[in-house]
């Protein structure tokens, strides 16, 4: 059954700055409410109880402590400031790797689960994120300025340090599922996709990709600058890298399947579900007519790849609970401009377009 439209709202935005500590302890202590709320949506989908899932909040604590211990200062942060534990903090930054199979495999079977798509010659980077219905409730905007003036826009859930977005280098990224069996967590997706955020050039953040060794779930995450961008898939601890754009093609989309040739050379090799397949193919076919428009790279192009009928997952009802697309994100790039819109019924719904100057 097909929820009708919900009315729509501006998500908020949190201006945050100081050290890693002090940027933690402000969301928490902001966003406490909608993080409580997070923790108690997510706390049935967990594989395992409360002990198990802390026991693994713990593992990947140590991992955060080794490879990226600002984000743990942060994380600490939250949790001092929401007044949670920090193994339900870590959980949260680690939901991904933490649902239960049946949850991930159900995700693998719904209509959406998100589509990406690019514009690198004209620095744009886009996305549809599907999801639980009441994630689009919690969502919020953090804008954070490092102590050295770094800053960082990014869309995400309350308690989560990043998700999409961009920062004030220029530099954008992207996340797309993808499926081939359960591993445990070490460095959680959502963790590297604010470490990419936290990056001066795309080549600082491939470095940081091709030294973290085990990493979470497998996931897809473009990361673009104003020109040129890396595409990375990972699959069960082992990463790779999409060949750039071939066969004189200037745009690029993706879904939920495999993409680099050597990824299906590892085990693992669930066969694409027939709504990742037909996304890809309804975006791809978009992508290709605006290339022989007069001006394909904008942003309006984007949104209306963005918007088709054939990516966007109108409210549904799935194991329980509303299901569809949550929001709709652009990165600009070359303008430093952050667009998003609620996702389901998203034609009748405003984009916002946020800036390092947002109020």
């Amino acid at each position: 059954k097909i929820q009708p439209n919900m009315e729509p709202h501006l998500f908020p935005v949190l201006k945050l700055s100081g050290t890693p500590w002090e940027i933690g302890f402000r969301h928490g202590e902001v966003f406490k409410s909608k993080i409580d709320a997070s923790i108690k949506f997510y706390k049935p989908h967990f594989a395992g109880d409360e002990a198990q899932v802390h026991e693994k909040a713990n593992v990947v604590c140590a991992h955060l402590h080794s490879k990226v211990p600002h984000l743990l200062e942060e994380i600490k942060g939250i949790a001092a400031g929401s007044q949670n534990s920090l193994q339900d903090i870590i959980a949260l930054n680690s939901r991904t790797e933490f649902l239960k199979p049946d949850d991930v495999s159900t995700a693998e079977q719904n209509p959406g689960e998100c589509t990406t798509v690019c514009f690198p010659s004209e620095g744009l980077l886009g996305q549809s994120w599907d999801w639980y219905k009441p994630l689009q409730d919690l969502t919020v905007v953090l804008d954070i300025t490092r102590i050295d003036g770094h800053r960082i826009l990014t869309y995400t859930e309350p308690g989560v340090v990043g998700k999409i977005g961009l920062n004030s280098r220029g530099l954008g990224v992207t996340l797309n599922f993808l499926s081939s069996g359960a591993l445990d967590c070490k460095i959680p997706v959502h963790i590297l996709l604010r470490q990419a955020l936290e990056s001066n050039t795309m080549e600082e953040f491939e470095a940081f990709m091709d030294n973290i060794g085990d990493t979470g779930t497998s996931s897809a995450i473009v990361i673009c600058g104003a020109d040129k961008f890396i595409h990375f898939e990972i699959k069960r601890h082992k990463i790779f890298k999409v060949p750039s754009l071939q066969g004189g093609k200037t745009m690029f989309c993706r879904t939920n399947h495999f993409l680099a040739d050597e990824a299906h050379l590892v085990e693992g090799n669930f066969p694409p579900s027939a709504s990742s397949t037909s996304r890809f193919n309804a975006m791809s076919t978009s992508i290709d007519s605006l290339s022989s428009t007069a001006t394909p790279g904008t942003v309006e192009n984007m949104k209306t790849a963005i918007q088709q009928k054939e990516v966007i997952q109108a409210w549904h009802l799935d194991d329980g609970e509303m299901f569809g697309t949550v929001a709709c994100l652009i990165m600009d790039m070359k303008n430093h401009v952050f667009h998003v819109t609620d996702g389901s019924d998203t034609l009748v719904a405003p984009w916002v377009s946020y800036d390092f100057d947002t109020k």
